[in-house]
């Protein structure tokens, strides 16, 4: 629920953070998550309790009894879920299981993202596990690099990482978080699409669109039941074979909560959690909403930001304005997404996708849907040639937005403040 007003703000802005004490500000409502329980302050104990009573699953000691080699697949560097502080007592565990360091590896679950650099892997596991063990990623277009699994329900062919069939234990690291198309981060994201082909995954991602027209209503943040991207996910991890879910959950940025077991039924856990946390009631919504993706790595280009613009734009009342921090220091983001938003057309891109699916296509469509209901201002690093190109109104500074914004609508009813958007989704009621 939006708490009462407060005075200023501070918003987070990649690395950085912003202050302003404009007047606006402090008759602005603030609408977060709840504060993270005390509990939270140690996630090593929260993984190690995890480990020994997982979601139906045994302990991991006894899951990785009799086997002599794991891989531990993580997210890439675009999620943030503090894998430094607890990957040692994950690698102590699986060693007091049994296998020895020199039978362990690591592989970077990067679906159809760049490759993680020397700098990326020291960043996502620590420097000492970056150094001490190998550490793969996924090539999607290296279509040696992968096996055919088999086919979902649904049709999409399975072409699964060989790293995979390489090791005799699998363990999925990952963040559970909501997602606009996959209703949640994690779980069986890590298979699908961290370690798929791009055939796969393009498959599984072509199912956003509805045969009627249009993006699939229950392909939507939060939203699992009757998902069929989140469904045909499943079935794809399941042929992955039998793996072990190390999942966190964060809040505020900390973590919160850590699920530990069978890669779907322990993900369905954390994702209940994850929206206790996550999903905010909203009375009304916004005539302006201003919001932060949260910082870096949530903003550290257009395409992952939009995460958050997703869950913000759910603030804005029709018409509406959002005043949006995004410093996108890296630019758009993965390879072609500008030159689809540089389309313009949504039906146009609607029209190439069903041709030809291509996710940054998918994202531009979604990102030009919102662009075109709501009036935005953002600040960035972008060229703000290219910013007004694609429908925003480009702010050098917060306050220079809220002053663009006011002067189109100068009594906004009900202003509202988002510090972090890639984590909070407001649900109206």
């Amino acid at each position: 629920m939006a708490e009462p007003p407060r005075s200023g703000a501070t918003l987070k802005y990649g690395g950085a953070e912003i202050r302003s004490s404009h007047p606006l500000l402090h008759s602005a409502a603030l609408l977060e998550p709840p504060p993270p329980p005390p509990l939270i302050s140690d996630p090593v104990r929260l993984l190690l309790d995890a480990l020994l009573r997982p979601v139906a699953a045994p302990p991991l000691k006894n899951f990785l009894r009799r086997k002599r080699s794991a891989l531990i697949a993580v997210s890439d560097r675009y999620r943030d879920y503090h894998a430094p502080l607890w990957m040692p007592a994950l690698l102590n565990a699986v060693s007091d299981a049994g296998i020895p360091p020199q039978n362990v590896a690591f592989i970077v679950a990067n679906g159809t993202h760049p490759p993680p650099s020397d700098s990326d892997k020291a960043a996502i596991l620590g420097a000492d596990a970056a150094a001490g063990f190998p550490v793969f990623h996924n090539d999607c277009d290296d279509t040696g690099a992968f096996f055919h699994a088999g086919r979902t329900s649904r049709g999409t062919p399975v072409g699964l990482n060989r790293r995979l069939a390489d090791f005799d234990a699998l363990i999925l690291t990952g963040q559970i978080q909501p997602h606009y198309y996959a209703g949640f981060g994690g779980g069986r994201k890590t298979i699908l699409p961290g370690l798929c082909a791009r055939e796969s995954i393009l498959r599984n991602h072509s199912l956003n669109l509805s045969p009627a027209g249009g993006s699939r209503p229950a392909a939507a943040t939060c939203v699992l039941d009757g998902n069929p991207v989140h469904e045909d996910m499943v079935e794809a991890c399941r042929m992955a074979g039998g793996a072990f879910l190390v999942n966190f959950v964060l809040n505020s940025g900390a973590v919160a909560g850590v699920f530990a077991g069978d890669p779907v039924t322990a993900h369905l856990e954390g994702c209940r959690f994850c929206a206790s946390l996550a999903a905010v009631p909203l009375r009304r919504k916004a005539d302006l909403v201003i919001a932060s993706n949260g910082g870096s790595p949530f903003d550290l280009n257009l395409f992952q930001a939009h995460k958050g613009f997703d869950n913000a734009f759910r603030a804005v009342a029709p018409g509406g304005a959002l005043v949006w921090l995004a410093a996108c220091s890296e630019g758009a983001g993965m390879d072609g997404f500008s030159d689809w938003l540089a389309v313009g057309d949504t039906k146009e891109i609607e029209r190439r996708l069903r041709l030809r699916f291509e996710v940054p296509g998918y994202t531009a469509l979604r990102f030009l849907e919102k662009a075109a209901a709501c009036r935005v201002f953002l600040v960035s690093a972008l060229d703000p040639g290219f910013v007004t190109s694609i429908g925003f109104v480009p702010a050098a500074s917060l306050d220079d937005a809220l002053e663009r914004a006011l002067a189109e609508n100068p009594r906004p009813s009900n202003p509202l403040v988002i510090p972090r958007a890639s984590s909070t989704v407001p649900i109206a009621g």
